[in-house]
């Protein structure tokens, strides 16, 4: 006797519901790890750190060209005043 053989589109479509299933499923896990309160609270805890981060790049450039500003500003007052000197000498 044969075997029966079994009806193959059948077999695709219970696998292609099977993996549809398992796709929506993953998909809902997914979202559920976005809501959760442990990322709810990293992502809470990180964006002030982020805004202090930034705050203090800022802060750093604008405090290193007013540095050097002052610096050159006091070295050319230097060298202008030893030209005085020079002349008076």
């Amino acid at each position: 006797m044969k075997p029966r053989k079994k009806n193959k589109k059948k077999e695709i479509s219970v696998k292609r519901k099977r993996d549809d299933r398992k796709k929506d499923k993953v998909k809902r896990n997914r979202l559920n790890r976005l809501n959760s309160v442990k990322v709810k609270l990293i992502t809470a805890f990180f964006i002030p750190v982020l805004c202090i981060v930034l705050l203090g790049m800022v802060t750093y450039k604008k405090a290193s060209r007013g540095l050097i500003n002052n610096f050159e500003a006091s070295s050319f007052s230097t060298i202008r005043m030893m030209a005085d000197y020079f002349r008076v000498g």
